[in-house]
């Protein structure tokens, strides 16, 4: 045996362990962390390019209302349409021409046309030309050179008024032509003959767009943005520079950019955003590498220390196995010179000892936490049995209405069997219009054998709108809110009817409308102070808003609604002429 044997093997054994570990964990480490910054930058990535899309939508949708408001002025497409036909030479006509001058020009002249836009200008096919900029007017060539070389007007001719964006252009109708601008252009169609008479052109500066889609230059983000009718409005591109052998080492494991594509509700505009991979996870490679190096120093510098620590804690074993072999047939035992070696015994005695108590806790604490996923496994199983208990009661009763011959008991137990079964049901989160009125209805037949003939109802559902889907449970809390409203606050007799059609725009409506007695203005402000309190909460970026809904009434059904629906419904509570109350819940098909 070699005279370092033992301490060799610990110092190697410890060496290659720690190794491991620490490549093993540095590797994990890695790959963790380059998950959690791949999937917060492709998070990053989808929060700019909605926000992007919302803000340019913002803008648009103001432009949109703009020029809307200036076509429904009275006059405003009678004056347009005056200017087109009518001859300028014949002098019967240059009362009602001057008149349409006028009009025009006051319809575009007003503070909020001037403070919101850079410019907004009216012209013709016959070279007239109106804007609300007195910084410079242009010549008539101007105008006719406008008409004839703008790319965009074949376009937005064949949009029968609808409006059309128009990216990155020099303002053609300031003298310089140095103003970057972009805007929106709509043309004015006369509905009787179907022509076009003008158009409505609404201008801003293009630094909006460029600080809308603009990102920091140092994460070297790429944007594309395309109208709906494929005109490019902005568009960044970053290309790095690498030396060749940072681009081969680099190409295998970060080809691939991080990529993102929107389209915009409202402007329909297409946006593409990209950010080169290396250059998004760059800072946490080079974090993991400098930890690694770090790790790996460490690592160096611990196994000089304990390979001075093993020497000298391996010292009474080595004097030990010293004294054993120096032991013959017939010597005189002596004791070895161990030092303070019984001092380590005790402490490893120790040690085991709270091993053991450990052990003991740990197992303590296991049997523990296996006790109360028993006792929640019975209480799941409990919750389960319950309903079916329920069941099994109804059906006794209905039978021993069947024995008893009374038939109405057999009816009524059916029909709160069905009650249960459709509100205890989990496997669906929304259901069918056709299912929803069907419970709504079987349930105020069932509270009809409570009141008789204190209630009556009615409904009258569109065919078309059955097969819609919507929440579950949500025309059954409504009908009882009607009823205990009702007759809590001293109503001799409530009639409810529910009504569903879908209307022209391809929107359905559900409607349920009592003859009671209202809600006052007061509780009205407060349920509606609640909705919106509701909405601001579930719009909220945090995760623990608690909303605090409790139950299935009005603030649940709407917030059951909003979920669903998120905007894209109406929910409108509204006092009767007289006596009643209505509910109406309005949504897209």
């Amino acid at each position: 045996m070699k005279k370092n044997g033992f301490q060799a093997r610990l110092l190697l054994t410890y060496s290659i362990f720690v190794s491991v570990l620490i490549v093993s964990f540095s590797s994990v480490y890695m790959i963790q962390k380059v998950s959690e910054t791949s999937r917060a930058i492709s998070r990053d990535l989808v929060n700019r390019a909605d926000r992007m899309a919302d803000q340019f939508d913002t803008v648009i949708a103001t432009m949109d209302f703009a020029s809307t408001d200036i076509l429904s002025q009275p006059e405003f497409i009678p004056s347009l349409t005056t200017l087109a036909y009518f001859d300028r030479e014949d002098s019967r006509y240059q009362k009602d021409i001057v008149a349409a001058l006028k009009y025009i020009e006051k319809s575009i002249y007003r503070y909020s046309l001037m403070r919101d836009f850079y410019r907004v200008s009216v012209y013709t096919e016959l070279q007239d030309y109106y804007s609300n900029n007195f910084i410079s007017v242009p010549e008539r060539k101007a105008v006719a050179d406008w008409i004839d070389d703008n790319i965009y007007l074949d376009e937005c001719r064949s949009l029968a008024g609808r409006l059309m964006i128009m990216p990155e252009f020099k303002d053609p109708w300031n003298s310089g032509n140095e103003i970057s601008v972009m805007g929106t252009i709509r043309a004015v169609v006369d509905f009787q003959k179907g022509n076009i008479v003008g158009f409505i052109e609404l201008q801003s500066p293009y630094e909006v767009v460029e600080r809308i889609f603009k990102t920091p230059d140092y994460m070297e983000i790429s944007v594309r943005a395309v109208t709906a009718e494929g005109h490019v409005l902005y568009e960044s591109e970053f290309e790095r520079i690498d030396s060749n052998e940072e681009k081969i080492s680099n190409k295998w494991f970060f080809r691939e950019p991080y990529s993102y594509k929107t389209v915009s509700e409202y402007s329909g505009i297409r946006i593409e955003i990209t950010r080169d991979r290396w250059i998004g996870l760059s800072p946490t490679v080079k974090t993991i590498w400098l930890f690694f190096t770090i790790t790996m120093l460490v690592l160096f510098i611990s196994l000089a220390g304990i390979r001075y620590f093993t020497i000298q804690l391996t010292r009474p074993i080595r004097n030990l196995r010293e004294h054993i072999d120096k032991i013959e047939l017939g010597s005189m035992p002596s004791s070895a010179n161990l030092g303070n070696t019984h001092n380590e015994i005790e402490a490893l005695d120790y040690a085991l000892t709270l091993l053991h108590n450990r052990l003991n806790d740990a197992v303590n604490r296991e049997m523990v936490s296996q006790s109360l996923q028993i006792q929640a496994n019975l209480d799941a199983l409990q919750a389960q049995v319950n309903p079916h208990f329920l069941y099994n009661l109804l059906n006794v009763i209905s039978s021993m209405g069947l024995e008893s011959g009374n038939e109405e008991i057999c009816d009524v137990s059916d029909r709160i069997a069905s009650l249960l079964r459709y509100s205890t049901s989990t496997g669906e989160r929304d259901t069918t219009v056709r299912e929803e009125v069907a419970h709504a209805i079987n349930y105020l037949s069932l509270m009809k054998e409570r009141y008789e003939h204190k209630l009556t109802y009615t409904s009258d559902i569109d065919e078309n709108l059955l097969d819609a889907k919507i929440p579950k449970m949500i025309l059954q809390p409504l009908v009882e809110n009607c009823i205990n409203h009702n007759f809590k606050t001293g109503r001799a007799s409530v009639n409810i009817s529910i009504t569903g059609y879908i209307d022209s725009a391809g929107k359905w409506m559900l409607a349920i409308i009592d003859n009671g007695n209202g809600i006052n203005e007061k509780e009205l402000r407060r349920i509606r102070l609640r909705f919106s309190d509701i909405r601001d909460a579930l719009e909220s970026p945090s995760s623990n808003v608690e909303l605090n809904l409790g139950g299935l009434g009005l603030t649940n059904t709407y917030a059951r609604l909003f979920l669903y629906f998120h905007d894209a419904f109406t929910f409108k509570l509204e006092n009767r002429e007289g006596d009643g109350l209505e509910i109406r819940i309005c949504a897209s098909i």
